[in-house]
């Protein structure tokens, strides 16, 4: 298993606000009263995306010199704690009914029966709750200006892994009210 030393760069900033122009189309969506912060996050994924990252790629391809992609403990995380689907209400409902097995034991069970994503929902929020993390490998003053254009403040760090391989960049993303309260 690999780990990694992880350098701070940055602390949380927005000094690169204005220094990427969004089209008309993501300037109209992310001025809007409505939009949220997961809408936020796929603009600068889109726009990342139109500047030749490879972006949400799963497996990640660290050989590639332009990606980004959200770490699982963002994706599953950052929008609140995962709510228990039907599916995994009427597992559980059966296991009290039948009483054959503990609680730890039913859990063990459904996860052995379904991937997580069909037992919770974790795309039940629209609001950072906890700030949202990519890992990227390209310009990280890019990177960071995308982001800013969106509405987000952000923090840079490099994570340098053990094993010799190439190190390569997270960024962590939040609303400015977030964390400049």
């Amino acid at each position: 298993m690999t780990t990694y030393r992880t350098t701070h760069l940055s602390q949380w900033n927005d000094t690169r606000r204005g220094v990427i122009e969004l089209d008309a189309i993501a300037r109209a969506y992310v001025g809007d009263p409505e939009v949220t912060d997961r809408d936020r996050i796929a603009f600068a994924l889109r726009e990342l995306r139109k500047r030749g990252y490879d972006v949400e790629a799963r497996p990640v391809d660290w050989a590639k010199p332009l990606m980004i992609c959200s770490l699982a403990d963002s994706e599953f995380g950052s929008f609140g704690h995962p709510t228990r689907s039907k599916l995994y209400k009427r597992l559980d409902s059966i296991a009290r009914r039948v009483r054959l097995i503990t609680e730890e034991e039913s859990d063990d069970l459904h996860g052995g029966l379904y991937p997580e994503e069909k037992l919770f929902d974790f795309n039940h929020g629209d609001s950072l709750e906890e700030p949202y993390e990519f890992d990227f490998k390209g310009d990280p003053d890019l990177v960071e200006s995308v982001f800013q254009a969106v509405g987000f403040a952000t923090k840079h760090e490099v994570m340098v892994p053990d094993d010799g391989s190439e190190p390569h960049h997270c960024v962590k993303v939040a609303p400015p009210t977030m964390v400049f309260a």
